[in-house]
């Protein structure tokens, strides 16, 4: 097929993973929130994450000097951030749960750009 997948290819694709998901009856819950200063509230997003597997945040407005001790979640690894260091807004983060294997990949982070990966 000239290496271009046709929409069965991608059903096939999906139709494996839901019965993936169904096996192993394992489903990973997502919370994606824009914190604007995540420092003030680790409470409220504490209480938010009962029900998630993997916290997004964006607009954390982080610096180095935020200790991640400080950030800190129950039940949470700590959290995998990118700072803007330029500027005292902007920043991301990701948390997740501690009963998920995880990786950060930094080999894919570039320099001055807010991204972070897993």
């Amino acid at each position: 097929m000239d290496g271009e997948s046709s929409d069965s290819d991608t059903n096939d694709t999906f139709s494996d993973l839901q019965q993936h998901q169904y096996q192993n009856n394992h489903t990973i819950r997502l919370l994606n929130i824009n914190a604007q200063s995540l420092r003030y509230k680790v409470d409220q997003l504490t209480a938010e994450s009962t029900e998630a597997d993997i916290i997004v945040l964006t607009e954390t407005w982080l610096s180095p000097e935020n200790k991640d001790e400080d950030l800190s979640i129950p039940n949470f690894y700590k959290p995998i951030r990118k700072d803007r260091t330029w500027d005292s807004h902007g920043g991301v983060a990701i948390y997740c749960r501690q009963n998920l294997n995880k990786k950060h990949r930094s080999d894919l982070e570039i320099d001055n750009l807010e991204a972070t990966w897993l």
